[in-house]
């Protein structure tokens, strides 16, 4: 398999700049201001940029928590931004599992060598996935950081069964005779709101949190079919939601 197009640079810049980092560089410290700062650039696709960016910031004693935390903002933001709901079943959910896979290797590896090239990597990855052949065309301009609040029930149980309640269905089989996918999607707009309104009780009610998470675990037993990709998405995106800082 040939590396892709950032794998030189960012070895470069590993071979350069490791040496220089502070010692603590790739700790858990949350800084919102270094986050925001990348991922603007994130996610305009800016990848060359981008990882210049994420350089400098550790050069400066900016911790990788905060860089992860931009590039798990990035991935997720794909699954509000997409236009349609066939665009949810493809760079969304790839780059989620990818994101997902390689900061499981920055967290389990011993090499710090090898955790600075997975780190640059990822944050290349995050902006090639927004970048590329979609940019300015099959994204909308929103910003998951700052979705606009929605209205809840008064119990947070009401609240998450509302939230699920109102995600639109969707079906999607391969036809091996014609080699194309066949997808159904109900309306983007019920899950757009959705979306709102799970960033509003997030937001409003933390508490609640587990139980949207528990909710949608169950969903995945009832749900999932033998394609890998029907369980590892949700695995995925619920862990990540995790390793992000509270405040994300």
């Amino acid at each position: 398999m040939k590396p892709d197009r950032f794998w030189l640079p960012n070895t470069a810049r590993v071979d350069q700049h490791l040496e220089n980092l502070p010692r603590a560089w790739a700790g858990y410290k949350a800084d919102s201001g270094a986050t925001r700062e990348l991922f603007a650039l994130l996610r305009e696709g800016q990848a060359d940029a981008a990882c210049e960016l994420a350089t400098k910031q550790l050069l400066a004693g900016i911790g990788a928590q905060a860089i992860w935390d931009a590039v798990h903002l990035t991935t997720a933001e794909l699954m509000v931004r997409h236009e349609t709901g066939w665009g949810l079943a493809s760079r969304p959910l790839h780059s989620n599992t990818s994101t997902n896979a390689m900061h499981y290797a920055f967290r389990t590896c011993i090499s710090s060598r090898t955790r600075l090239l997975v780190l640059l990597q990822a944050v290349a990855w995050a902006a090639e996935k927004t970048g590329g052949d979609l940019a300015g065309k099959a994204l909308r301009d929103i910003q998951i950081t700052e979705l606009a609040e929605a209205t809840l029930p008064a119990k947070s149980e009401d609240a998450v069964a509302e939230i699920f309640a109102l995600l639109p269905a969707r079906s999607y089989r391969w036809d091996a005779q014609t080699r194309k996918a066949v997808l159904a999607y109900g309306e983007r707009a019920d899950a757009d709101q959705a979306c709102r309104k799970i960033f509003t009780l997030a937001k409003s009610r933390p508490e609640a949190v587990p139980l949207f998470v528990q909710t949608a675990h169950s969903w995945l037993c009832q749900k999932a079919s033998d394609d890998h990709h029907e369980y590892k998405f949700l695995a995925a995106i619920l862990e990540d939601a995790a390793l992000v800082s509270p405040n994300f």
